[in-house]
């Protein structure tokens, strides 16, 4: 090998990969143009797998410093070819390349595949702060290990050299005031799966039902984009049902205000193509997007009828940053799609939001579930692996998969707050020991909304079970309607109302028929609530405290009616769900 040959093969080599990727992004860009999610796709891929912060080197991902190691082998290879041919003193290129790629499979690649998961945790929980009581609870010890005094909002630092979590001790009880809701998840997707999508190709999209609190308590309703699919048929509209029937309203686009692509469609019909090309930095998860009605109130204040508003979908949307060695996700503002008389999508990009702008979550849910995942990190590596520190969402099998995340309306500010009861990680039980909470109606772009994460005392009244919250609504429901089980009825959704108080609803055929809002500790009588057909229930009355006995349960057993029976039956199983706990 000549020199000309050898300085011409190791230039080769290091353009090789560099001129394969122009020549992909040449492709892309001037040869095939419009390909937005082809091309954003290729852009993250590398942007996150080896470039986060494009060619500064301490940015470099570990699979990024392993390429250049192998290519330094290779370089090593080809100093060695030249060298026994004997044209070319090529030993010193050899132990070079070869002491350099050691260090780069030692150093930047062990490090960073070993920081690259804890690197991720750091990130998410520097927006969160710890709430714990006075007398901090046994599932909290390991947060405060070797913890050090903080400053600002911080009381303490957890794992300093770790994590670096912020702690706020002697935290009072979190407000946990929510207004209710007035209709289940599964009822609204049977009731507008059932009655909402009138042409072909058109369904509910379901990663789209979201919850909606109007602007008075119990005015509050469940909306879904109404997708299309295919070459043709875009967006039909958005979906909106309030809990009332069995149908579902529906504004859709129509002249004048038309829509003419899908989130499911192909070709000119493709919706997220052409979100791609136009905005190739910024990034969504499916359930994050929603959608609403709008239209201007008249002079009265009054709104229009659901079908003579206009829809409006909102996406959340993330945009991918560099942290130390490695990509993360952090918010980016939302689009805004309207129509136009023309049917091309009228996009607004709007980077920060605030509080009313929007009826709904501006905040995307993806993102908030990230950060509460990456809670379990705030104790450091080791009590994560060895102990199984950190909470996951309570559940239970009524919840059908949705036990976290809950979007509420705050009682005390009216803002709204996406809200996750928490359970101890790694253990069966799914006992309530605090409660995750994180603004949805704001964002700012490139800053993460602030999770708080509120653990109670041990033996706090708010530290119930989920399970037996359930079992105990069903004994009320058994008492007061013993003929809902039997005829194919079902407890579904446990929601948190106030306090220790919860609402869940019941089911029959896939229609919402009735809830129950109850006390945990058994402090006021369960108000079962049958919904009309027309959905309106009878006047509840949320709060009021348990009657002094006057059903007469004092008398023997076979001296009380049926009625006197059953309703007493009610009032001993309260009194025992409300004394189980001091049971030895």
């Amino acid at each position: 090998m000549t020199r000309r040959q050898f300085v011409g093969t190791s230039l080769a080599l290091w353009l090789l990969i560099p001129g394969l990727l122009f020549a992909l992004w040449a492709i892309l860009r001037l040869i095939a143009p419009g390909i937005g999610e082809f091309d954003q796709a290729y852009r993250l891929f590398f942007t996150t797998q080896f470039f986060p912060d494009g060619a500064n080197p301490a940015a470099f991902t570990p699979m990024a410093w392993f390429g250049i190691g192998l290519w330094l082998i290779i370089q090593a290879g080809v100093c060695l070819a030249a060298e026994v041919d004997g044209q070319v003193k090529a030993a010193a290129g050899v132990v070079l390349c070869a002491v350099m790629a050691l260090l780069v499979f030692a150093v930047p690649v062990a490090s960073g595949l070993w920081d690259s998961d804890k690197d991720h945790g750091r990130y998410y929980n520097s927006a969160t702060t710890w709430h714990l009581p006075k007398a901090a609870p046994a599932s909290a010890r390991h947060l405060t290990d070797g913890a050090q005094p903080g400053t600002g909002r911080c009381d303490l630092i957890g794992h300093p050299g770790d994590m670096r979590t912020c702690i706020d001790t002697d935290a009072a009880a979190p407000h946990l005031g929510w207004e209710p809701r007035t209709a289940s998840l599964s009822g609204a997707l049977a009731a507008m799966t059932t009655s909402a999508s009138p042409l072909q190709r058109v369904d509910v999209w379901d990663p789209t039902l979201t919850y909606l609190h109007g602007p008075d308590p119990g005015q509050g309703t469940w909306s879904a984009v109404l997708n299309g699919s295919g070459r043709i048929q875009p967006v039909y509209g958005v979906a909106v049902w309030d809990g009332a029937g069995t149908k579902a309203q529906v504004c859709t686009y129509r002249d004048g205000y038309r829509f003419g692509r899908a989130f499911d469609g192909e070709r000119d019909n493709d919706l997220r193509n052409l979100i791609a090309e136009k905005y190739r930095h910024l990034v969504y998860d499916d359930g994050d997007i929603w959608g609403y009605c709008e239209a201007p109130p008249d002079a009265a204040g009054k709104l229009p009828p659901v079908p003579e508003r206009r829809p409006v979908i909102v996406i959340p949307v993330q945009r991918q940053v560099p942290f130390e060695v490695r990509s993360v996700r952090t918010a980016a503002g939302v689009l805004i799609l309207r129509g136009s008389a023309s049917g091309a999508p009228a996009i607004t990009y709007q980077p920060t939001v605030t509080a009313g702008q929007l009826p709904g979550p501006v905040y995307p849910l993806s993102l908030v579930s990230a950060q509460r995942q990456a809670t379990e990190w705030a104790a450091g590596r080791r009590f994560m692996d060895s102990s199984g520190f950190g909470f996951e969402p309570a559940t239970d099998e009524t919840s059908m998969g949705n036990a976290s995340e809950f979007l509420l309306k705050s009682t005390a500010d009216g803002r709204l707050y996406y809200v996750t009861p928490l359970a101890p990680n790694a253990s069966r039980s799914e006992t309530v020991v605090g409660y995750a909470l994180t603004r949805a109606d704001e964002v700012t772009d490139g800053r993460l909304n602030a999770l708080d994460v509120h653990l109670l005392a041990d033996g706090d009244p708010l530290t119930v079970n989920v399970t037996r919250l359930i079992d105990s609504a069903q004994e009320h429901v058994a008492a007061a309607r013993p003929t809902f089980v039997p005829n194919g009825g079902k407890l579904v959704e446990i929601t948190p109302l106030s306090g220790d108080r919860w609402r869940i609803f019941g089911q029959r055929r896939g229609l919402t028929v009735l809830y129950v809002d109850f006390s945990a500790t058994a402090t006021v009588r369960p108000d079962v609530v049958d919904l009309s057909p027309s959905g309106a229930p009878a006047p509840p009355q949320p709060g009021k405290p348990a009657p002094a006995d006057t059903s007469g349960c004092g008398r023997a057993l076979t001296e009380l009616p049926d009625r006197a029976l059953i309703g007493c039956t009610s009032d001993f199983l309260a009194e025992l769900q409300r004394r189980q706990p001091a049971l030895p």
